[in-house]
């Protein structure tokens, strides 16, 4: 590409990112806060403090904070060896598609398989959960007709929505991610607020702060769950081909949506702790810790508007995924991997529009079948299988950051990225390992032996695959050299 074309944004014919349809992702159309939107808004950092905050005190206990506060480090670190790609390459295949490129077909097949496995498990798996939640906001308002049709609708208008927002136009959709976190975050934060105010005494919390009865056991053991926060931090980088100055846009973008993320939790899991304490109550026993402790401190009223803001969430999330996983298959389908149909860019908004149509499709069938089936009321399975491609994703980061440590160090000489990658390689490993010793008891066994399988499998076809010529030697192969 000339140097022409790289200054104002437009592309040859030949850019492997144009379409059989004459469109193209459009060029220079995101900024900072645009990315910055994507990664927060896959991560889900509210729906996380109202979820994981309690699970991790039960096993962290006062330790909590610190553990929220290693894993931030930790994939940091991850973000920061993520960074070394993208300011060297340009694509929409995201991380897969990066590692393919220097790395070379075997670990950019088994990064690939993840993702695509993780695509096709979770895609569904949104409307699900959303429509859930969506269904016990309406009945905690006061609505009291029958439900029985409010997992269905809400779930199918959340796919409808997400899919007719990405293909508007990528810069609309994440400016409305970008409104959906910062008002979920803030009231989540109002409420911290509070609770700080209402105990003014503890804020400098000794028990906390000396870690009163957690050990570096508890606070380790802790990031088992913790860590699983940041899968798909890095999801912003599939958006590197419409961003301004990719170089240093995307790599923000990783640094500010851990930090922002990591540092937010921290914060929540250590006043919420507080709070807990002051009024003698078991942070680990609650169901809903938000709810608790907005009425301990006597601010009900808030807990309607953070539920609000957890379910709008979950609704920026939906939409992260499917910017986030069209512009995966696109990147395939360019390359070869998957059919060519899939390819398709809009021609008047530069989104990859059959990619979101298909995923569309199959997010509707599959929810649809699940409705017919029974299967979208009961959130426990769905539990389970999360765990399933939460651990296969973690593989993915393992396999990529030893990829680029191998890589930092023969080609790239620089030590300081290869340490950083096989530091934040040991932490993930560490959380698989965790997982599985001692293998948990039934039915939580069955799914992580699933989830090694998937390992073994994913690995078996990347050695069987990556010959010469074959087809996953073309992985990778869309990414352009900045």
């Amino acid at each position: 590409m000339s140097q022409k074309a790289r200054t104002t944004g437009t592309t040859t014919s030949s850019s492997p990112f144009s379409s059989a349809d004459g469109g193209e992702l459009r060029r220079n159309a995101l900024g900072a806060v645009n990315l910055l939107a994507q990664s927060v808004a896959a991560l889900g950092p509210a729906a996380s403090a109202a979820v994981l905050v309690g699970l991790v005190a039960a096993l962290s206990g006062n330790g909590s904070w610190l553990t929220w506060l290693l894993a931030t480090l930790f994939a940091g670190l991850a973000a920061f060896c993520f960074s070394a790609l993208a300011r060297r390459y340009s694509t929409s295949g995201g991380l897969a598609s990066l590692v393919s490129k220097v790395g070379g077909a075997i670990p950019g097949t088994v990064v690939t398989l993840v993702i695509l496995v993780f695509g096709i498990g979770f895609a569904p798996f949104f409307a699900v959960v959303f429509g859930n939640y969506a269904r016990d906001y309406i009945v905690l308002l006061g609505y009291q007709g029958p439900t029985w049709w409010l997992v269905p609708a809400f779930g199918i208008l959340s796919i409808l929505f997400c899919a007719f927002l990405c293909l508007r136009d990528v810069a609309l959709s994440t400016r409305v991610m970008l409104v959906i976190e910062i008002g979920s975050m803030a009231a989540i934060l109002v409420l911290m607020g509070i609770t700080l105010a209402n105990h003014p005494d503890r804020i400098l919390d000794t028990e906390q702060l000396t870690l009163s009865g957690a050990g570096l056991y508890e606070v380790v053991f802790g990031l088992v769950l913790a860590m699983f926060m940041f899968i798909t931090f890095e999801s912003s980088i599939t958006l590197g081909r419409e961003a301004r100055t990719a170089q240093s846009t995307v790599t923000r973008s990783l640094y500010g949506s851990v930090l922002i993320s990591g540092l937010f939790l921290v914060l929540c899991s250590y006043v919420t702790t507080l709070g807990f304490a002051a009024d003698g109550a078991a942070l680990a026993e609650s169901f809903n810790p938000l709810g608790d402790l907005a009425a301990m401190e006597g601010a009900t009223w808030l807990s309607y508007v953070i539920q609000l803001g957890i379910v709008a969430g979950m609704l920026a999330g939906m939409v992260a995924f499917l910017t986030w996983m069209s512009r995966v298959v696109l990147s395939l389908s360019k390359e070869r991997i998957l059919p060519a149909a899939l390819g398709g860019v809009d021609r008047r908004h530069g989104t990859p529009r059959r990619a979101i149509f298909g995923i569309m499709v199959f997010q509707l069938v599959v929810f649809i079948v699940l409705c017919f089936t029974g299967g979208v009321q009961d959130l426990s399975l769905y539990g389970l299988v999360g765990s399933v491609f939460t651990l296969i994703y973690l593989f993915a980061y393992v396999v990529a950051l030893l990829t680029i440590a191998v890589v930092a160090a023969r080609r790239w000489h620089q030590p300081g990225i290869t340490v950083a990658a096989v530091v934040a390689a040991g932490a993930f490993g560490y959380v698989i390992y965790n997982s599985v010793v001692p293998l948990p008891a039934f039915p939580t066994g069955v799914f992580t032996l699933v989830a090694l399988g998937l390992m073994v499998l994913f690995v078996v076809v990347a050695l069987l695959g990556s010959r010469k010529g074959g087809l996953l030697s073309r992985l990778g192969s869309s990414s352009v050299e900045l």
